[in-house]
């Protein structure tokens, strides 16, 4: 949480205010939106029967999500700050610069999950770059 605000403050000072007060707006509803989609489906589990497909199926879903809100110079927050940042100052591809982020993270993920869990995070990041 702490980390999460500290890069809503970096996004509002250094991408700007419109792109801040965007992004603190989605960083909020979002939570209230998967509260809400809890109640309604409870008991949930796997759509498809397989991590793998889950996992595709997931990234599809996100990433259309975020290719929107960077077209309306927004962000769900975390990593996507970061994205949106190397954009800006090193110019690179928003696909790339979330690809890259997300790996860093997912392979500080290998100090608590197993080597499967860690693959397809890693997998799931690059993915998601691809299809943003």
């Amino acid at each position: 949480m702490g980390l999460n605000v500290a890069l809503l403050v970096v996004g509002l000072l250094l991408i700007g205010r419109d792109f801040g007060i965007k992004t603190i707006y989605t960083s909020v509803l979002m939570p209230v939106v998967l509260a809400v989609l809890e109640i309604l489906f409870p008991d949930m589990q796997s759509i498809m029967g397989d991590v793998f497909l889950d996992m595709l199926l997931y990234i599809f879903t996100v990433s259309i999500g975020l290719a929107i809100l960077f077209n309306r110079n927004a962000s769900s927050g975390g990593l996507d700050i970061i994205a949106k940042l190397l954009n800006k100052y090193l110019r690179m591809d928003l696909g790339k610069a979330m690809s890259l982020a997300g790996i860093c993270t997912a392979l500080t993920a290998a100090l608590v999950y197993d080597a499967k869990t860690v693959l397809l995070s890693i997998l799931g990041t690059y993915l998601n770059g691809i299809v943003l």
